[in-house]
Formats: structure tokens, sequence, C-alpha cells
């Protein structure tokens, strides 16, 4: 996560930066993981100071390949006109545009898409057998403090959680520095192989 870029979306702060040896000026929405891993910002580009004749609008920046990142001082009030809070591209969020009361640069309302199911949950510590009993048949990442006889967690906060590993998978590269359990309440293949593998970060 990129702190000013998140600190820039929070306070509606304009941002420059150079993006393929391009000075570009952007109005920050949405910051979080793409599909593919990678760490991205969903921007409106108001101007391509390296090219003039280039139209202004929405893009997605890979913030690797992001240099020279400042903000400007200035501020805007309204997001793109194509803004979606569940932006598509990306699995994770980050961080986004608050979306309360707020509306597009062509002044329809923006709202909370129920569409795409997010892998994020909530913070309340939950026992194990809670934890099993609400999500069934899929796998949770859980922060837990104490684990059981059977290397479960005995109580613990669901991280994240989805039907399918592969974006677990993703949730966990931001769990560095914490305990955490990847539990799958469904039934496993008889030719499903575990290998679990300890990596000290601290």
């Amino acid at each position: 996560m990129n702190r000013t870029i998140c600190r820039a979306i929070k306070n509606k702060g304009v941002v420059k930066f150079r993006y393929r040896n391009d000075l570009r000026t952007v109005e920050p929405q949405c910051h979080g993981i793409s599909t593919t891993g990678k760490e991205v910002l969903r921007g409106f580009q108001t101007k391509n100071h390296s090219r003039p004749s280039e139209p202004a609008g929405e893009r997605l920046f890979e913030v690797s390949k992001i240099s020279d990142l400042r903000t400007t001082g200035e501020t805007f009030s309204k997001p793109g006109p194509h803004y979606n809070p569940n932006d598509k591209a990306m699995d994770f969020v980050h961080c986004s545009l608050k979306v309360n009361k707020a509306r597009r640069r062509d002044g329809a309302k923006l709202k909370q898409s129920a569409g795409k199911k997010r892998t994020s949950a909530g913070s309340k510590p939950l026992r194990y057998s809670e934890i099993k009993k609400q999500y069934p048949n899929e796998w949770v990442l859980v922060e837990f403090s104490k684990l059981d006889r059977d290397l479960h967690a005995k109580k613990g906060k669901v991280l994240a959680h989805a039907s399918n590993k592969e974006d677990i998978y993703k949730a966990m590269l931001k769990t560095q520095g914490k305990d955490v359990s990847l539990e799958y309440f469904g039934p496993l293949p008889k030719d499903l192989a575990v290998m679990f593998c300890l990596v000290v970060t601290r």
C-alpha cells in the first residue's frame, strides 16, 4: 500500500508523477491490488504534460512504474465520470474515494455495487466454531492469538474469505508480521496434497 496515494485519495488531493517517462497530473480515485496481483492506482488524468494533445480521462497505473510522486496542493471535488468504488480491475482495495452523497463528473449518483464479492471481512474476533459456521465451503484467513491442539485458531479475526484459494493467497501478501491461520471449511478432494512452510518475518 502506498501511503502517499491513500492520503491523497482521502483528502481528494491532486497528484503529479512520472509514468512511462511522461509527466502526468492525476486525480487519484482508487488504490489496490489488481486481478494480476500488482499494486495499481485508478485515477482521472487531467493532463499529460509530455503529450499535451492526449485527452483527459481515467487511467489505470501500475504503482511500480510510478516515479517522482508528489501532491500538488490542489484538490478536486468529484470522481471521474466512470468511477466505480468496486473496481473490476482490482481484487483488493486499499483505499478509495468515499461515495456517500457523492456525484460523478457527469452528475450521476454513485452507488455501491453489490455485484462483486470482496474477500475482505470484518474486524470482530470470532470463535473457531462461529467462523466455521459463518463461512461454509470457503477458504478463510484468520489472524489468531492462540491455537488449539489441532492447530486451529481458538479465536480470531477473519482477515479475508473466498471460495477461490488464489484470492486468499493474494490477501496473505498483506499479513507480514501477523500470526495467521489458513482454514478451509468444506470437503477436501481425496487427491489434494497440502504442504505448509513457515517463514519467520519478525
